[in-house]
């Protein structure tokens, strides 16, 4: 793991700095895919609070499968 933690910091930025990156797409994604899916949810709460919503929830029960549907 060392070895491969070297390659990926070769660009001066940190694996956990990377993974943050890729944390954030993903979240963002899960994001967009319920709130296309509980249109209705969204316009009752409003858009700041079901995306704060929409992390807890994400971080709290993440996809089990690639299927989002």
């Amino acid at each position: 793991p060392s070895a491969f933690a070297t390659l990926i910091s070769k660009n001066q930025i940190a694996v956990a700095e990377r993974l943050k990156i890729y944390r954030s797409n993903v979240i963002g994604n899960l994001t967009s895919a319920l709130r296309t899916k509980f249109p209705m949810i969204e316009k009752l709460v409003g858009s700041e609070f079901f995306d704060l919503m929409a992390k807890h929830y994400i971080l709290a029960h993440p996809p089990q499968d690639a299927y989002l549907g």
